[in-house]
Parts: C-alpha cells; structure tokens; sequence
C-alpha cells in the first residue's frame, strides 16, 4: 500500500510530534513558546511509559501511559493505531486520525503522537 501521507488532512499533519523510543519508554521532542525574545522557542522533552491497556478496537489500541520524565507523573490514555491497514479501511483510518486530533486538541486534552511505528 502507498504512503497515506498525501492524504492526510493538514491538522493530522501539523500535529505530528517527534517521538523515539527508548527501550519501554517513548520520547517526544517538541518546542513551546518561551517566555522572553531571548528564549523563543524551548525544547521540551517527555518520556512516557505503557501502565497497562485499556481497551482495543478496529484500528489500534489503547493504553494507559505515565509521564516518567518531563511531567512529573501526568497520566494519559494513548491510542496507538495499527501501521498498516488494507485499502478498503484507508478512509476509515483517515477518519479515525482526524478524529484523535479533535479530540486531542479539545480543552483538556494533551498532545497527539503521529510519528509512532512501534509495534508494527
């Protein structure tokens, strides 16, 4: 299957966010406005960990994840979608994307990690 990058709406796309994995942990990377012209941008780093799983569905599953690094013990719930999906479940994982991104950006809601490819 081709890449569904060229079909990704822009919000999925510009909430992508730098991730690595470190043995069980994932680490982001991403800058935030700084408080001064002297300090415009400030990266911040984030390493979280899987706790235990929540649920699963057609596209992913979802955990619970624990900031061990960067937010002082923050809980989250983290859907992580399958890699590869077959050409007739194409529109229904651009729709589940878009979806996550809403509901990541709502008041509350912390950040979207569109750069995973673990477990796949």
């Amino acid at each position: 299957m081709a890449s569904l990058e060229p079909l990704l709406p822009g919000l999925v796309r510009d909430s992508k966010i730098e991730t690595e994995l470190h043995g069980q942990a994932f680490q982001h990377f991403f800058y935030e406005s700084g408080q001064s012209v002297q300090e415009r941008y400030i990266l911040r780093e984030e390493r979280w960990v899987h706790e235990r799983e929540l649920g699963r569905g057609s596209y992913g599953t979802v955990y619970l994840e624990r900031c061990a690094h960067g937010g002082s013990g923050t809980l989250r719930a983290v859907k992580e979608l399958k890699k590869f999906v077959t050409l007739d479940q194409e529109l229904g994982y651009l729709m589940e994307l878009e979806a996550i991104v809403k509901f990541s950006n709502a008041k509350g809601a912390s950040t979207v990690d569109l750069g995973r490819s673990h477990g796949g």
